[in-house]
Order: structure tokens, then sequence, then C-alpha cells
């Protein structure tokens, strides 16, 4: 079967579901072009609450394919570079979607899948899934802007072990140190991300994006001062919003709030 992005709706919830298990969902520059697409347009949808990714079969992705680095011995540097660039942009893609993204993690996630599971604002991961980076042995540095989200995403001494040393990190241990959400049995994992999808459905939507955005990589580096003025005027934005009035009253009558699905 050729590799494959497949899309499923499972209610107000996206899954993406890279398909080429003969090869531990290797990745080729088809997938990463119609990811991008996908988050690109789901990102715009209203009727679109999450995104939850993952991999068909025992595991989540193994990076670039091997077919696809062999064909690219044979190509000219700048369609080498598209390739990678193209690995760059899925990762840039999912963090600048307004959606929240959960990744759905069984078995290995190396090098490029690594980096798009550790790009995603939730990772549920299976007890025996492997997070692991192999560019050393390939003579290779990092690609995909994993030694960044890395440096996000973990103490500095363990990214330089993942990064330098090609260590695999199991799901209990990044759990541990703060980089994995939940673990969970083997085959649950997307069970379990669909449900986390879901509980952010049930909640205000805008509120949701405003707290993704407000967490965002490009806000970080403001000034405690410039980052409060922006905070506050996201905040009061949703404070006047029929959102909010609802969250309040149901708060006063302690009961659930009934949010609206497209707000």
């Amino acid at each position: 079967m050729a590799a494959s992005l497949l899309t499923d709706r499972v209610e107000d919830v996206v899954v993406l579901k890279i398909a080429n298990p003969t090869h531990h969902n290797a990745l080729s520059p088809e997938i990463c072009a119609a990811a991008i697409e996908v988050f690109n347009v789901t990102g715009d949808d209203p009727s679109v609450a999450a995104i939850v990714l993952t991999g068909q079969g025992e595991h989540f992705c193994s990076g670039i394919s091997m077919g696809t680095l062999r064909q690219m011995l044979d190509q000219d540097v700048a369609l080498q570079a598209e390739t990678f660039k193209l690995l760059g942009s899925w990762v840039e893609a999912i963090r600048l979607c307004e959606k929240p993204v959960i990744a759905a993690v069984e078995g290995a996630a190396v090098n490029a899948g690594c980096a798009i599971a550790l790009a995603c604002d939730l990772i549920v991961a299976a007890e025996q899934a492997q997070f692991s980076l192999t560019y050393r042995q390939l003579g290779l540095s990092t690609d995909s802007g994993v030694s960044w989200l890395l440096s996000r995403r973990l103490p500095q001494a363990i990214a330089f072990e993942m990064a330098a040393l090609a260590h695999p990190m199991s799901a209990a241990r990044l759990a541990s140190l703060g980089a994995v959400n939940k673990v969970c049995d083997k085959g649950k994992a997307l069970q379990e991300a669909l449900l986390l999808a879901h509980e952010l459905a049930a909640g205000p939507r805008e509120v949701t994006a405003s707290i993704k955005q407000l967490l965002s990589d490009d806000l970080q580096g403001l000034p405690l001062t410039d980052y409060l003025n922006k905070e506050y005027s996201v905040f009061f934005r949703h404070f006047f919003a029929e959102d909010a009035k609802e969250g309040l009253q149901a708060s006063l009558e302690n009961r659930p709030a009934r949010f609206s699905r497209n707000s």
C-alpha cells in the first residue's frame, strides 16, 4: 500500500493518521504536503474543535523514509533543501494552528516523527512508546526544528542526551519530565487522545485558541509588561463575550456551563 495521510472525523475532532505501516509510518514529501494543507484548512474551520495526530498500526512515525532519502541523493541541492523544509513546515503548521493538536503515540517516534509529536500541544503515549533521535548515528545534525522543540520541552542536559547521544526516551521518562501528558496501555493512545480532544471541544473554543496563543513561542520573548498588556487585552475580549457570561452564571448556579460550540 502506498504511503498516505488518512483523514477522519469523530464528531468535531479531526483525526490525522500517517499510513505507511510496513515502514513504521515513514514520511514522504507527499504526506508532509498533505498534512500542512490539512492543518491550514482545519485551523480556519469553525466546526473543528481539535485535531488528533497518530500513526497507523503499531508505530507513530519513523521520520523521513529511506526511499525518499535515496531519491534525494540524485537530486540537486535546491530540491533536497525543499524536501527537508517540508518537514519543518509541518512542525510550524502544528504550532501556528489555532486548534489544539494532540499526538497519540504508539511505538516508535523517530527523528522527524519525534519532532511532529513534540510540536503538538498535548502528547498521549502508550507505555511502550519510544521517542528517539538517530541523526548522530547517520553523521547528521538535527532537522525539523526538533532541537528547538527539545529545548522548550526538556531540561538542557536531557535534550542533549537525546540528541547528541541518541539515547531513546521512554514514554514514562518523558512523562516524569513533563514532556508527555499521559501514559496509557498499549493500543489505547488514540482512544485516550480522543477523550482529551472531546474534553477540549466541550469548552469555549475561542478561549482555548487564546490560551494556545498566549502560550505560543512568539510571545514568550516579550518583556513582562508587554506580555501583561497582551494578556489583559485577550482577557477582556473574552470577559464581555457570551461564554464568559454563561460560565459565571453557571458557577453562581452550581451547574455545568453550556458554552457555545462556535466560540
